[in-house]
């Protein structure tokens, strides 16, 4: 079993503070523990699938897949995550705008870009008033990082320029985009209301739809929507990542195990949510103790559990009974 719960371990700069999670910590304190290679969510989900991870991973298209259906293997899907870029002396940086669009409101923005686009082949859609995907029949996969990785650092372009002629011609087409934003009604209404406009988007994870892999998995749980079109392109069966406690409870997994679970953070910004370090905790803690008997009864053979930090941990039923480690807090492991 593949378990990826970005967000739980605290970061070198978000202490734990006085967390008692007992499940959690034995889990952490008994399995083996490797250096984590840099890698994103997208990446790292993509590569648990069986897929070999290159430059571009197509994350747009999966995700059109899993709410519609109907990317064709011919089309460019790229994300185009609604920001604000805000210009100091010298150089461009992107922001988040804070304070979500509303569905109108995101709505009304994509159809306004659709009408002006139109004739250019291009289609915008609204995934959520936070994530919208390009579609473009001739536009070539966008290398760009993440919308997340970008956030609050300055950048020489909005778009990073691709590596062949047609790609170039977006930085054009987002000067249009950030023109057009920029004079619409709702982000005059947002700067009115002391909010910052949607004045840009970042695009990025584009390309065309892959074809199925030869996958291990065979159950998927998961919450993020790339997962859940890799379990459909792949015709794996797909659950809530609240489902899988139940399902460890009532029966033996019939192969390989994916669960991924992103309630912890803000997956458009990568941000920890919110919540207090016990709130946290609890979110994971009946989890993880179920897993710990699974192991110990030989439901699940092994557990992989990925953080997207500094480490990562793998347990095993041998591992389970090194009683002489000891537990130790979440920040132990930052």
């Amino acid at each position: 079993m593949s378990l990826v719960c970005p967000g739980l371990l605290p970061g070198p700069d978000q202490a734990a503070g006085p967390v008692r999670c007992p499940a959690i910590e034995k889990f952490l304190c008994r399995a083996r523990r490797a250096a984590a290679p840099a890698q994103t969510l997208e990446n790292l989900t993509y590569r648990l699938f069986g897929y070999p991870v290159t430059e571009s991973v197509p994350v747009a298209a999966v995700i059109r897949h899993a709410v519609a259906g109907d990317a064709a293997a011919g089309d460019y899907w790229i994300l185009a995550t609604p920001a604000h870029v805000a210009a100091d002396r010298t150089q461009l940086r992107l922001l988040d705008p804070g304070a979500p669009l509303t569905a109108a409101q995101s709505q009304q923005l994509v159809e306004a870009l659709n009408t002006h686009f139109q004739s250019q082949g291009l289609k915008f859609v609204a995934v959520s008033p936070r994530q919208w995907l390009v579609k473009t029949q001739v536009m070539p996969a966008v290398e760009a990082p993440p919308y997340r990785q970008v956030l609050g650092r300055p950048v020489t372009m909005p778009l990073p320029a691709a590596r062949d002629r047609e790609a170039r011609r977006w930085p054009a087409l987002l000067n249009e985009i950030q023109m057009l934003l920029f004079a619409h009604p709702v982000n005059q209404q947002r700067e009115a209301d002391g909010l910052l406009p949607v004045n840009s988007v970042w695009c990025w994870g584009g390309g065309r739809l892959p074809a199925g892999c030869d996958t291990a998995i065979r159950r998927v749980y998961a919450d993020t929507l790339f997962a859940q079109g890799l379990a459909k392109l792949n015709a794996v069966d797909c659950d809530t990542s609240s489902a899988l406690a139940a399902a460890l409870s009532n029966e033996r997994p019939a192969g390989p195990l994916l669960y991924i679970d992103t309630s912890l953070i803000d997956t458009v910004t990568g941000h920890r949510n919110a919540a207090s370090q016990q709130q946290l905790a609890d979110r994971l803690e009946p989890l993880f103790a179920v897993l710990l008997q699974a192991l110990k009864q030989g439901v699940v053979e092994r557990v992989s559990y990925y953080s997207l930090g500094k480490y990562n941990f793998e347990l095993d039923r041998r591992a389970l009974y090194r009683v002489w480690r000891r537990r130790r807090p979440l920040d132990a492991w930052s």
